[in-house]
């Protein structure tokens, strides 16, 4: 009788200093979007009252000041959709609302790089030269070349699969030098995020060299060739590959874009580093009429564009990626709620990059567009009663 009793009351105080710590993290990462702009208006009243009267029955008393912070980082970011008593605060985003719509235990491992070919197997994406997983080196074979595949077994399908293929270390250096220039990165979702650890290789790396680069990849990790994107969107930067973020859900058999958002880099080769970020209209793919650096800070043009025709001219093929979202999205089942990144190859194709689904972001994204629950904001309440 005891032994249940304590178990769950260790339970609930375990939830709850767990609570209590993300919480200072969000609040913190609050402070430091709000140092952000030096000039900080002050949400409007009216607007003030709105989100009050929304969210005073959904959170405890507490928790209203930290959404009306961000509600106040909202009005000082966004000149598209700049009050609505809908926009998320992180911590409500995070704590709540992910684990209602996503199944959590599945997260961390389809968030992983390297099985993005093993999902999406039949989608555009960056060809993958090699791959190390668990200490392992591979490439992809679609022959069934396989010591296993001699095995005659009636669950064996005739058509051509991707497997992994196992190769030595010096075969995999010798290939990453034969397919220069390529790109590496780290795979696993806790090392990777803001372009963390990308370089690119080429082919006058000998062994020792080699070696040095990969003591900066203690894990998992995937070479692929290097992105050759749309020239609308190198124009915008070319030294880097600049992505579009679309958060897609997949919610009791209704498929939706909450929002779509355009990075663009300014050094190096990612756009995900937390540089420039501009909305995306989800029905015409042109861009919105603002820019923010950053975590917020407004800018009046992209310092390393070709020139100002990205502001009249629509997304190339942004209609095709949209469907490519949805199709690859059913996918996935298990999570109602998806962040994706994508950019547009020289060919004018959608080209999937990753999937975020273990913390696809909604700052940006409701910094750039309107709030992401707008037409879905029983939603909102259903994640609170599902909490308690």
């Amino acid at each position: 009788m005891l032994k249940p009793l304590a178990k769950s009351l260790y339970k609930r105080a375990k939830s709850a200093y767990y609570t209590h710590q993300a919480m200072k993290y969000f609040e913190q990462k609050t402070q430091n979007y709000l140092a952000i702009h030096k000039h900080l208006s002050p949400l409007p009243e009216s607007a003030k009252q709105e989100a009050l009267e929304f969210w005073s029955p959904l959170l405890s008393k507490h928790r209203l000041e930290h959404t009306l912070s961000w509600h106040t980082i909202i009005y000082n970011s966004n000149r598209f959709c700049p009050t609505h008593k809908a926009y998320l605060d992180n911590a409500f985003y995070y704590l709540t609302l992910l684990p209602y719509l996503n199944t959590q235990g599945y997260a961390k491992a389809l968030a992983d790089k390297n099985y993005a070919d093993m999902l999406f197997t039949s989608y555009n994406r960056p060809a993958t030269i090699a791959k190390r997983v668990n200490g392992s080196y591979y490439v992809l074979d679609s022959t069934g070349d396989l010591a296993c595949s001699s095995i005659d077994s009636p669950l064996e399908s005739s058509l051509p699969r991707l497997r992994h293929k196992l190769i030595t270390k010096q075969d995999f250096f010798a290939l990453l030098r034969s397919s220069a220039p390529c790109v590496i990165k780290p795979t696993r979702a806790s090392e990777t995020g803001s372009g963390n650890n990308i370089r690119l290789l080429d082919s006058s790396l000998d062994n020792d060299e080699l070696e040095s680069l990969l003591s900066h990849y203690p894990s998992d990790f995937i070479v692929q060739d290097k992105i050759k994107q749309h020239p609308f969107l190198s124009a915008l930067n070319p030294t880097s590959i600049n992505t579009i973020r679309v958060v897609s859900l997949l919610y009791e058999n209704h498929f939706s874009i909450l929002a779509c958002t355009l990075l663009v880099g300014e050094d190096g080769l990612t756009s995900n580093g937390g540089h420039f970020r501009i909305g995306i209209d989800r029905d015409s793919g042109l861009l919105r009429d603002f820019i923010i650096k950053g975590k917020g800070e407004p800018i009046d043009a992209l310092p390393n564009a070709k020139d100002q025709s990205y502001k009249a001219a629509p997304i190339p093929s942004f209609q095709e990626l949209l469907a490519m979202t949805k199709a690859m999205h059913s996918l996935l089942p298990h999570f109602g709620l998806i962040g994706w990144d994508f950019t547009i190859d020289s060919n004018g194709n959608p080209l999937f990059i990753e999937i975020n689904p273990d913390v696809p972001g909604c700052e940006i994204m409701e910094q750039l567009n309107e709030p992401m629950f707008k037409n879905h904001q029983e939603i909102i309440a259903l994640a609170c009663n599902h909490r308690t």
